[in-house]
């Protein structure tokens, strides 16, 4: 079985819990990349949310490597407004995922577990031939990096649940 995390991260926060999530693992890293970064300002982080609102889509830079010769995917998002980022919905839209076993991971600032986001999630992985085994997320601080220690405790339970 050979795995991968796939993930986008604009703050930081998502790729922290993606490094951590890639050593408890072994799976091989992918950071998902928009062709036009985005602006750290706030009318940035505006602008962010209200795409993902919308169900936006972003263009991304190729992945470093084709993911077809990995059969588990960990994908990981921050949920912006309650609702998966535009890199990621892009990545779903435009991925064959055919036999692979999908495990979602997102990072949000809302303690409430945002089953809206992993149903919504689902539905498009599997549209594209992926099967969703499992899910979990990382509460983080607005404006704060997320310590990758703090994201462990979290990770280390849900790979174990996993494994077992």
């Amino acid at each position: 079985m050979k795995s991968a995390v796939v993930y986008y991260s604009w703050t930081g926060k998502t790729e922290a819990a993606a490094k951590i999530l890639q050593e408890l693992t072994g799976s091989d890293l992918f950071k998902l990349e928009e062709a036009k970064p985005r602006k750290s300002s706030t009318p940035g982080f505006l602008g962010a949310c209200f795409s993902a609102l919308m169900g936006g889509k972003s263009r991304l830079k190729p992945l470093s490597a084709d993911l077809k010769a990995y059969d588990t995917i960990f994908l990981g998002t921050p949920v912006w407004a309650g609702h998966s980022v535009p890199a990621i919905n892009a990545w779903i839209s435009d991925s064959e995922l055919k036999g692979k076993k999908i495990y979602l991971f997102v990072t949000q600032g809302d303690k409430k577990v945002p089953q809206a986001v992993f149903d919504s999630l689902k539905l498009r992985t599997e549209a594209h031939g992926g099967k969703v085994m499992d899910s979990t997320f990382i509460q983080t601080v607005m404006k704060e990096p997320l310590d990758g220690e703090k994201a462990r405790p979290v990770l280390a339970d849900w790979v174990r649940s996993l494994e077992g």
